[in-house]
């Protein structure tokens, strides 16, 4: 009786993996999450924010190229002067942060997270400001660097996004196939 429940529920998970798959690649959705600007940001464009997140992040970066260890409160403290809190509609709404990289290097939270959620997209933004280009998966390295530092923050990052990704969907199914395809 138990093989039995355990080889139906096997079968309805990979239905439902088969299921989503398929609409994933044929249903189309409005995408209601539309690419945000660097250039449109607050203090993109600072000369004062250029010269200190520049040498802020260089003297970072190259701490980490030898080898030497940072700590999670010097890592802290470079979030905080280099990942801007803005509001969510700065991002339309639908991202929690964004790293801005170029001429000025500088990261951006919503500042309507959670506390811990807001710590981990922080610590998130700062690891793309360290990107060098040659990581295999960007955005699983900034994910796994700031999970280290904040597991909670990941979780929080998890259920609001969760939530929140709802409001700018045009339907439940656009909402499943959106996460699907983000997780």
């Amino acid at each position: 009786f138990m093989k039995k429940k355990i080889i139906v529920s096997i079968m309805v998970l990979v239905s439902l993996i088969f299921t989503l798959e398929i609409l994933g690649k044929s249903y189309q959705c409005k995408n209601m999450c539309m690419l945000t600007y660097c250039s449109s940001l607050p203090s993109f464009s600072s000369p004062n924010i250029s010269s200190k997140n520049s040498s802020l992040l260089t003297d970072l970066k190259s701490k980490r190229r030898s080898g030497e260890k940072i700590s999670k409160e010097k890592y802290g403290q470079a979030a905080n002067e280099l990942i801007l809190e803005i509001s969510p509609e700065m991002l339309n709404g639908c991202y929690n942060g964004l790293a801005c990289t170029g001429f000025v290097s500088i990261g951006y939270v919503r500042n309507d997270l959670p506390t811990e959620a807001k710590k981990f997209v922080k610590r998130h933004e700062l690891e793309h400001l360290f990107q060098t280009g040659i990581e295999k998966n960007p955005e699983f390295s900034a994910n796994l660097a700031a999970a280290k530092e904040y597991p909670l923050g990941l979780f929080e990052t998890i259920f609001f996004s969760l939530k929140n990704r709802i409001k700018y969907q045009e339907s439940i199914l656009c909402y499943f196939l959106t996460i699907w395809k983000t997780f």
